[in-house]
């Protein structure tokens, strides 16, 4: 190989690293100002802490808020923090524009995690619990367990439990992907 050609692919390696370092940079960065956005939510007077829960897995203390918009109250969403490490997901919750008679009804401790609960509906009623489990540092989205009614006909009460089995990390779960239709 020619000393020029050296030089060449010296030139290519060390634009490889730039490159792979603008990434990862980029990447921490991209979480870290998330990670702000969703502290500052807590200090902001816009949001609403509606509901609370805190509990402690394997030393690591945790909170899950449920999170409301004052000035939007289609704006609402699950706020955690894992010792000091804050993730927001607003596709935990859903939208009471697009879901009549919608409300979460508690965030419950679990010895393994959390669960909530939430409902939503006019004729047809129905009532979802998902529990999530805590997994190296994150909470993972393991079982759900479904109720739902026909008011004209109460007493029939279908319910459903569901485990999931893909693992579906808190701040990637999208509620709306597990609702029956």
């Amino acid at each position: 190989m020619s000393h020029r050609q050296k030089r060449i692919k010296q030139k290519r390696n060390n634009m490889k690293k730039i490159i792979i370092s603008s990434i990862v940079l980029f990447l921490s960065m991209s979480f870290v100002n998330k990670e702000d956005q969703c502290k500052d939510v807590l200090n902001d007077s816009t949001y609403i802490k509606e509901k609370k829960i805190n509990g402690k897995i394997n030393g690591k203390e945790y909170l899950v808020f449920e999170i409301k918009n004052r000035e939007n109250e289609y704006d609402r969403f699950l706020l955690l923090n894992i010792n000091s490490s804050f993730i927001c997901n607003h596709h935990s919750l859903l939208n009471t524009n697009d879901f009549q008679g919608y409300s979460t009804n508690y965030l419950k401790l679990q010895k393994d995690g959390f669960s909530y609960s939430i409902e939503y509906g006019s004729r047809y009623y129905y009532n979802y619990e998902f529990y999530f489990k805590f997994i190296k540092n994150n909470f993972y989205l393991k079982k759900m367990e479904i109720k739902s009614f026909d008011r004209a006909n109460p007493k029939k009460i279908q319910s459903k439990n569901k485990i999931i089995t893909s693992k579906v990390s808190f701040e990637r779960f999208n509620i709306e992907n597990y609702l029956v239709d």
